[in-house]
């Protein structure tokens, strides 16, 4: 759960930028905004390995928590990502798919705890 704190306290500037832009009606700005945050801050992982000197940085980092948060990250980036393709539809103003992202949001946080309480 730690992870979940950190990400999102470090997150706060980009979460207020997204919502923002899309209140303000600039929707690429906001979806750019969050894809290229995650963009740049996995690419940064090669500058920690080189950092960190004692061993591969994934090897080191092995746990089954890492490896639940790496699938999740995957399916929740896949979400958006079909919503683009099918036709446009809106209850309320919003997407299903936003309605989706946050239940599979929820319910990855609970795996990833779950995980956490029996390791492999």
């Amino acid at each position: 759960m730690g992870a979940v704190f950190v990400g999102g306290t470090t997150s706060l500037s980009g979460i207020a930028t997204s919502v923002t832009a899309a209140a303000s009606g600039r929707a690429e700005l906001a979806v750019s905004n969050a894809v290229g945050s995650i963009a740049v801050k996995t690419a940064f992982l090669a500058v920690a390995d080189m950092a960190y000197r004692k061993a591969h940085l994934g090897h080191a980092a092995a746990s089954a928590e890492n490896l639940v948060m790496g699938a999740f990250l995957m399916t929740l980036l896949a979400i958006p990502l079909m919503a683009i393709g099918p036709p446009q539809i809106a209850v309320l103003g919003v997407h299903p798919a936003s309605l989706v992202l946050i239940a599979a949001y929820v319910a990855g946080i609970r795996l990833v705890s779950l995980t956490h309480e029996m390791p492999m």
